[in-house]
């Protein structure tokens, strides 16, 4: 009987443990409520009166929430903290941005001024051609009112993000690698007016090969190197950098993606460092050194014979 009584008491302490640590396991793994604050303010014409019914969007690195004035006064609840951007929105009125931090358990004030008329965006250029190399430029907005940048290509950036009527925005690229090329766009809007520039990036020229043609002296023909790009380019400049000799180095296929070259101080067994600059059909230029050896293996044979194949 004592027995029996000792094992029932065992039993259900093990399965009260069970419990317990079920319910300290969930403890542990309960979310932890995320930091939020408020952002509220007051939106009136510019003679002071308050503006009814406009409409409040506040995009945040984790979405975009909306809200609406009433009586001239607008308050959004669950805004992530951290920055962010509101946008005021009334026909009829200009558009009125600004860009915020929100801080955790806090409300943020932001009152906005919109006064009467029509938003409008003009870019001194709407679409930018660029090489493969990494860069930037100064795009010139003219604005009457409040307008923002926006763009989903990652390697696209801009700065600044707001701007207040007219001013300047700066867009910068990262260079490109790949064979292929790209093409993103940035979006600016003011309101209902949106305007989008787009960027266009070259591929860069690659070198895919570089390969010896061993000559026949008694045909008359002459060693020779056919080198192999990417895509189809113009020689801009062709030379040897092997001290030793310089010959005459007459090339075949002006414009295409192979180009051959004669190199009449070649031999079987040597290599031979040369350089050559060319151009792509959007004129951007490219230079590359390389190294050509007129063989494919070498065997070693003891006593300090070498062989070379081809």
């Amino acid at each position: 009987m004592e027995k029996e009584k000792a094992k029932t008491f065992f039993s259900r302490l093990s399965q009260f443990s069970v419990i317990v640590i079920v319910l300290i396991t969930c403890a542990k793994d309960k979310v932890q409520p995320k930091a939020v604050g408020i952002i509220a303010g007051a939106v009136k014409t510019e003679y002071g009166q308050p503006l009814d019914g406009a409409s409040i969007v506040v995009t945040t690195q984790e979405g975009i929430l909306y809200g609406h004035t009433i009586s001239g006064t607008y308050t959004v609840n669950s805004v992530p903290a951290g920055n962010c951007k509101i946008e005021v929105n009334k026909e009829g009125y200009l558009p009125g941005v600004a860009t915020i931090t929100v801080l955790a358990g806090q409300q943020t004030m932001q009152d906005f001024v919109l006064k009467h008329g029509v938003p409008y965006l003009n870019l001194n250029d709407s679409v930018i051609n660029t090489g493969s190399q990494a860069g930037g430029l100064d795009e010139i907005v003219g604005s009457n009112a409040s307008w923002h940048a926006e763009s989903n290509d990652a390697w696209l950036s801009f700065d600044p993000g707001t701007v207040n009527g007219s001013g300047s925005l700066r867009i910068s690229w990262l260079v490109l690698d790949s064979t292929i090329s790209r093409v993103g766009s940035i979006t600016l809007k003011s309101g209902p007016v949106s305007k989008q520039i787009k960027i266009y990036q070259e591929s860069p020229v690659k070198l895919f090969s570089v390969k010896p043609i061993i000559g026949n002296y008694a045909l008359g023909q002459y060693d020779s190197v056919e080198i192999v790009f990417s895509k189809p380019v113009e020689i801009v400049s062709l030379s040897s950098n092997w001290s030793a000799c310089q010959s005459v180095m007459n090339y075949r296929g002006k414009n295409g993606t192979a180009i051959t070259f004669s190199y009449s101080c070649a031999s079987l067994g040597g290599t031979y460092p040369v350089s050559i600059s060319v151009k792509d059909e959007k004129g951007y230029t490219f230079r590359f050194d390389s190294d050509v050896s007129f063989f494919t293996k070498k065997l070693t044979k003891g006593a300090g014979v070498t062989d070379f194949c081809n």
